[in-house]
């Protein structure tokens, strides 16, 4: 668990993403709300916070708070961006 675990469960969220059209859960390394965004733009539809909210209750807390602040500034929503790298066409 925690922050070594995330790249692997990063991309194991970008493949599954690719592969099903449920609704997919992620956790494993979350800290900050940039975890959370990158979660959600390879493909996770819902992202856990666990073990950092031991150290920190208040964490989910402030995560939620700066993830409506990066939503309002840019003008987006969530469901915008769920799997929007996956969209990307890299080759072109």
């Amino acid at each position: 668990s925690g922050k070594g675990i995330k790249p692997i469960v990063l991309s194991m969220v970008y493949e599954t993403f690719k592969n099903v059209s449920i609704p997919i859960l992620a956790s494993g390394g979350v800290q900050i709300a940039t975890d959370v965004l990158e979660y959600l733009l390879a493909g996770a539809s819902l992202v856990g916070i666990g073990t950092s909210q031991m150290m920190d209750p208040q964490l989910p807390r402030k995560v939620l708070r700066d993830l409506k602040h990066y939503l309002r500034k840019n003008k987006v929503q969530v469901k915008d961006l769920i799997g929007s790298v996956n969209r990307l066409n890299l080759n072109s």
